[in-house]
């Protein structure tokens, strides 16, 4: 047997295993990356609006997925008392102002549908989850848990990014 094929074996299958590793690394980290999924839906990129005291208040936004072939809505939201007060699902929208110049105003929404094979975007300008009340301030990089009620999936932990203003 020639020794340099062996040592070419062991160099390839420890090339491989660092590429396993790699490739582990890899996924899990993608799948830490705020995505959610639970009895076929899914909750993805969840971020939350930086605040002071001061405000009061932050904004969380995501992505939810329904692929549970059942007709779904978000009936709830909530979070820690020590993040927030409260929690509410609302909506901003163009309102007319006096002198007929709009502005934005905005409401509690009691759910959010999504039709099986759909998603819907909770983003600025739109509906979202409003946290009042905050405990302390939320800066760049802070992690918020979220506790989702859906009609069907059931309860789902989602964690948000709190990200720079």
């Amino acid at each position: 047997m020639n020794p340099l094929n062996g040592r070419r074996s062991v160099a390839a299958l420890l090339v491989l295993a660092l590429a396993l590793v790699g490739f582990a690394s890899a996924c899990s980290s993608s799948s830490s990356s705020s995505k959610f999924t639970q009895n076929g839906v899914t909750v993805s990129g969840a971020w939350a609006t930086e605040a002071e005291i001061a405000t009061g208040k932050s904004d969380v936004y995501f992505t939810i997925t329904n692929n549970s072939g059942l007709y779904e809505k978000l009936m709830s939201v909530s979070v820690a008392t020590s993040v927030a007060k409260s929690a509410q699902i609302q909506e901003s929208d163009a309102v007319d102002s006096t002198g007929g110049v709009p502005a934005m105003g905005m409401g509690q929404v009691n759910s959010i549908p999504v039709l099986s094979g759909d998603s819907v975007n909770l983003e600025p300008g739109g509906l979202h989850v409003l946290l009042m009340e905050i405990a302390a301030p939320l800066k760049a990089g802070d992690k918020i848990d979220l506790q989702l009620g859906f009609l069907n999936a059931g309860v789902m932990k989602v964690t948000a990014t709190v990200k720079a203003g």
